[in-house]
Formats: C-alpha cells, sequence, structure tokens
C-alpha cells in the first residue's frame, strides 16, 4: 500500500519534468536559423558646383579721399593805403592768371617817399665826392709824414659810403612797394574771397583776396596696411580715376607719397592730381570727399566665383575626384554678386567650386557634384 501512494505522489513530478523536457526539445528544435545581416552603405552627399576657368582681369581698388586746394594762399596789402582800383569781375569763385592785375593801391606818398628817397641818393653821392677829393689834399699834405687814419680822411670815406648805400637801399624798398601796389595773381589762380571794396582804406598787412592754383587739386588718399600691400609695386602703373558726388569721372594721377605717417590714424597717405578741376561745370570743389578707382595690373589666371562660394577665411571649397578640397585663394576685387580670385595653387587649372559651402564639410568627403549654371 506504501509503495503504491509514492507512486502515486512521484508520477505528477515524473510527468512534469517529462513534458518539461518536451517543451525544451521542441524551442531548440524549432529555432530558426540566425540571419546574417548587411551593412548599410550610405550614397555619397550631393554637392551644387560651377566650373571655372582662369581668364585675365584687370581688378579695380576703390578707396576714399578727400580732396584739397593746391597752393592756397592770401594776397595782402603791403603798405597802407587808399584803395584806387578794383576789378569788378573778381567774385568767388573767378579764375585769373598769372600777373593778372587784380587791384591797386593809391600810390601818391609812395611816389613821394621815392623822390626824397633818390634825392638822398644824389646828395650822398655828392658828400661821398666831398670827402674823397678832402682826403686826397689830406694825403698829400701828409706825404712822407706818419698820421692817423681820420687825418687820412679814411673814416669819412667810409661813412660816406654807407650813406649812399643806405639811400639807394631806400629807393629799392621803395620802388618795391610802388610795385607792390598793384595786386597781381602770383599763379594761375581762382579766387575764394575777396575782402576788399572799392575806395576802402587798407592797412599794411590786410588780407585782400584769398586764392589756390587753379592748374591742378590736390586728392589725399590714406591707405591701410593692406591696400598698401596691394598697391606698393602696383602704384606707379596703375589707372587712376576718381568719382565725385555729381558721379562726374576726373582722371587723377600721382603726385607723391607722403614721406610721414598720418598722425591720428597712423596710415600711409597718397596724393594724387586732378588738373584743370574748376574749368569743368559742376567744378571739383575742395573739402569734398570722393571715390577714387586704382585699375591695376590685370592678372592673368584670375577666376570669378559666385559671392556665396567664398568662406569667411577666405577659403573656396572644390571638388577634385569626387572628394572635397579646401583651398586657399587670394582676393582681387568684389562686385555686387561674385568676387575675383586667384587660387594659391596650379592657378590657372580649371575647378569645380562648390556654390553653397557647409560647416559640417571634411577634406577628403566623397560627394557627387552637380553642375550648375553661372
Amino acid at each position: 500500500m506504501q509503495r503504491n501512494s509514492r507512486m502515486r505522489r512521484t508520477l505528477p513530478i515524473v510527468g512534469g519534468i517529462g513534458l518539461l523536457l518536451v517543451a525544451i526539445t521542441l524551442v531548440i528544435i524549432t529555432e530558426p536559423a540566425p540571419v546574417t545581416t548587411k551593412p548599410l552603405v550610405a550614397d555619397p552627399a550631393p554637392v551644387t558646383v560651377v566650373t571655372v576657368y582662369a581668364q585675365a582681369f584687370a581688378p579695380t581698388l576703390t578707396v576714399l579721399g578727400t580732396t584739397s586746394a593746391r597752393w592756397r594762399a592770401e594776397l595782402r596789402a603791403r603798405s597802407g593805403a587808399q584803395l584806387h582800383w578794383l576789378d569788378d569781375s573778381l567774385e568767388p569763385g573767378t579764375i585769373v592768371h598769372k600777373d593778372q592785375l587784380l587791384a591797386s593801391l593809391d600810390t601818391t606818398v609812395l611816389e613821394a617817399q621815392l623822390a626824397q628817397a633818390k634825392s638822398d641818393v644824389a646828395e650822398a653821392k655828392l658828400q661821398l665826392t666831398r670827402t674823397q677829393l678832402e682826403q686826397a689834399v689830406a694825403l698829400k699834405m701828409l706825404r712822407g709824414e706818419q698820421n692817423t687814419a681820420f687825418g687820412r680822411r679814411e673814416p669819412q670815406v667810409a661813412a660816406a659810403r654807407l650813406a649812399l648805400s643806405k639811400a639807394r637801399a631806400t629807393v629799392t624798398s621803395v620802388e618795391k612797394m610802388l610795385t607792390d601796389a598793384q595786386i597781381r595773381a602770383p599763379y594761375d589762380a581762382v579766387i575764394f574771397q575777396r575782402q576788399v571794396s572799392h575806395a576802402q582804406h587798407v592797412e599794411q598787412g590786410q588780407v585782400l583776396f584769398e586764392i589756390a592754383a587753379s592748374d591742378s587739386l590736390d586728392v589725399k588718399l590714406p591707405i591701410s596696411d593692406n591696400q598698401w600691400q596691394r598697391l606698393s609695386g602696383e602704384l606707379g602703373k596703375a589707372k587712376i580715376s576718381l568719382e565725385d558726388r555729381q558721379q562726374q569721372r576726373w582722371p587723377a594721377s600721382l603726385r607723391y607719397l607722403a614721406p610721414l605717417a598720418n598722425e591720428v590714424t597712423r596710415q600711409r597717405e597718397i596724393v594724387l592730381r586732378v588738373d584743370t578741376p574748376y574749368q569743368r561745370i559742376p567744378r571739383l570743389l575742395p573739402n569734398q570727399h570722393v571715390k577714387v578707382h586704382l585699375r591695376l595690373t590685370e592678372q592673368q589666371d584670375a577666376m570669378q566665383l559666385p559671392l556665396s562660394a567664398l568662406t569667411r577665411d577666405n577659403e573656396v571649397w572644390t571638388v577634385q575626384e569626387a572628394r572635397l578640397v579646401k583651398e586657399h585663394v587670394r582676393r582681387l576685387q568684389h562686385t555686387e554678386a561674385s568676387v575675383w580670385v586667384i587660387f594659391n595653387e596650379s592657378p590657372s587649372e580649371p575647378r569645380q567650386v562648390v556654390l553653397y559651402p557647409l560647416h559640417s564639410m571634411l577634406p577628403g568627403q566623397v560627394v557627387t557634384p552637380i553642375e550648375a549654371e553661372l
């Protein structure tokens, strides 16, 4: 009986174990075979490119300059007198020629002074002759005897000669004052201001006219270090023109390079020359800002790129054999929508230039170039 009861208790356990083994066997038999996965291959990223070729190009450097009057001067009265004559046409802006009579002072007093000075010259000559005659007589009387210089009349003759020289210098001075009483233009000039009127009494040293040279005008250009690096070797060959506020073009030429740096900006300064600035209408006036265009030497290996192709670091991405390459360039000139550059390496070789470079681009990255039209 006990054996039967034990068997009844162990049979469920044995049956459960058997079922568990059968289930494990079925799971192992029915498990699917492992699947071998292949890695996904990404397609090369597409980039928009344009093909550019080397060509000749003469860059133009544009800088701001300031016009300045040439040989600005003040014409002053050399003596005090009544104004005798004045040219009625001499208004500000009038162009006058060298030695043209502008005004004249009354010379009555000067003429009287000249007559007196000439009289003094004649009197001094007479006194010198008399003194020399007295000296000749004294020397004959003192022949063979020792005597002083005063006895030989040497100081008297020297004083008479000095008196004659003084009288002659006075005549020269008064004649110069008579000449200066005729106010004439010292060079071809333009009248800036007239500060005298008819019948006016002027004092010695009073300003009558303010003038400046009319044959040319200066244009001063402050040049930065970067601009100077481009200009230093080509300044003498550059074709220069300037544009005023009325969009008029004026030909210009190099006058000189200032030997000192600007005291405020510490920049170099170039001074240009513009001929006959007051002869055209409207005129080119002093003390105004102008645009100066310097056309530099023609470059044979220049390339014109879209403005978007140039990075902030002055670099360009190109595609070579389906891979990205970062190249350094030298900028020549910006326009409204493009930039002219020269590649540092192999500048004459055509290029596929990336039109819109991205920050995520890496050198050597494989890409698919898509050609676009400029």
